[in-house]
């Protein structure tokens, strides 16, 4: 495999060989051509080659970016495609293009047309024609830059076969279910170490960099080979994991589908239980932060409520502290090996998606949900919160009755019909009695028509 770019005022040659001086197994060389003849061969150094088997160079030019196939990079199994950008001379990091890019077989050879943003590689995943096993032969695969797969007929000795779909919208996120809790992991104390924020401006996506970038660190004050199998199998694994669940979130509500994501966060024993708390809801705020900015904030209009479609996508968090941690986890500041850089105390810095609900048109017909983000609540405080409720009917709307998850939220109804096409004003009021921490309650109100149900819920934090 070769490819070609122009750069340094002189063409370069990408090519794959076995040859003495690599990494190890097959490496990615790069030579210059000088008159037609290649010079200045040398292997690419790290992090492009690895001890295992890198192939199939593809330069994209415009974005200065090498695509590749590797089997010994962090990835889902087989050979993965990764990218490295090329800037002052070198190579960036590896980063893996995730899924549905990468599968748990072999993906191979990808190509990319900058103009168009479709792209092509090669796999022998589930689905592709197979002459024997499920996973015996490659195929071609076509994509898209909004990240779905379409699978390319064979035209070669036999009729083309009609474009099929990879699992989408819906389908992906049950399938993604089947596989929670989905976990992410954090570096002790972050993100925003030293505070008693409840938010961050951080997203997810930084927080991973750059707890990633902190390897060599903990391969130096712990065990190095545990803690690489934790990093490969479990920190890497899990941002992937996010990469295909935006992707299915993105497919699943573009189709007028709402969905609600049961976040729980938990962390290491290493500080008070009230600060872990705090720690951990700024953890669960980073991944809502990598929701509003992924794919060019294409989620944002879903989490904000003013999508065109009416479909949402909630968060509903949980936080743990301390009391959550597994036992035997050291929490001494002067045991640093175990308390900060050891595996066991790693898995607990964490936030798990545990849940994905979805809410179907019929079910949106249904149930009509209405939240209101309410941020900071004193505690003991009463808040009257407004909500207003609309009758599409061509007939009258009776509301019936109301009834409230706890004692502490009840709703005004002032009128207890809405004039068809038309909107009244209903007023929940919640006490302010609650425990400190995240607060959510809901009202809900029967009437005869349809929705059958409206579901007023305020979410917020009660604070001291």
């Amino acid at each position: 495999m070769v490819t070609l770019f122009d750069g340094h005022d002189v063409p370069l040659l990408f090519f794959v060989s076995d040859r003495p001086g690599g990494a190890g197994g097959m490496d990615i060389w790069q030579a210059r051509i000088v008159d037609g003849k290649a010079v200045d061969i040398h292997p690419l150094p790290p992090p492009v080659n690895s001890p295992g088997n890198e192939r199939c160079p593809w330069y994209d030019h415009g974005t200065r970016t090498l695509w590749f196939s590797s089997d010994h990079h962090p990835g889902l199994g087989g050979y993965d495609i990764f990218t490295a950008v090329f800037k002052d001379d070198v190579f960036g990091p590896v980063i893996n293009a995730g899924r549905p890019l990468n599968s748990p077989a072999n993906d191979l050879y990808p190509s990319i047309d900058p103009g168009s943003g479709e792209g092509w590689i090669t796999s022998n995943r589930i689905g592709s024609f197979a002459a024997k096993g499920a996973t015996c032969c490659n195929d071609l695969y076509r994509f898209r830059s909004s990240g779905s797969l379409v699978h390319l007929a064979d035209t070669v000795g036999r009729k083309g076969r009609a474009l099929v779909d990879t699992p989408t919208g819906g389908t992906a996120l049950r399938a993604i279910s089947e596989r929670l809790p989905l976990k992410l992991y954090f570096h002790n104390d972050d993100p925003d170490p030293r505070t008693t924020a409840r938010t961050t401006e951080q997203d997810y996506a930084t927080t991973y960099r750059r707890y990633r970038a902190l390897l060599p660190e903990y391969d130096r004050e712990g065990d190095a080979a545990e803690l690489n199998g934790f990093f490969r199998d479990e920190v890497d694994r899990g941002y992937l994991d996010l990469a295909e669940l935006t992707i299915a979130l993105g497919e699943t509500l573009d189709q007028g589908t709402s969905v609600t994501l049961e976040v729980r966060g938990h962390a290491s024993p290493l500080a008070l239980n009230e600060y872990n708390r705090y720690l951990s809801e700024r953890r669960i705020s980073s991944l809502r932060n990598h929701l509003l900015k992924v794919d060019g904030g294409a989620l944002s209009p879903y989490i904000n409520g003013n999508s065109t479609n009416g479909a949402s996508l909630v968060l509903k968090s949980l936080p743990f502290g301390e009391e959550a941690s597994a036992q035997g986890v050291s929490d001494q500041l002067s045991d640093l090996t175990n308390s900060v850089y050891g595996v066991a105390a790693s898995r607990e810095r964490r936030i798990e998606i545990t849940s994905i609900q979805l809410h179907t048109d019929a079910e949106s017909d249904r149930i009509r949900t209405i939240r209101k983000q309410l941020g900071d609540l004193q505690q003991e405080e009463e808040r009257i919160v407004s909500f207003i409720l609309e009758n599409p009917d061509t007939t009258p709307m009776l509301l019936l009755d109301s009834k409230a998850d706890c004692g502490c939220t009840t709703a005004a109804l002032k009128e207890n019909s809405i004039e068809p096409g038309g909107a009244i004003e209903v007023d929940l009021v919640f006490n302010g009695h609650a425990p400190i921490g995240p607060l959510e309650r809901t009202v809900v109100i029967r009437t005869n028509g349809q929705p059958e149900l409206f579901e007023l819920v305020i979410e917020g934090m009660i604070v001291p």
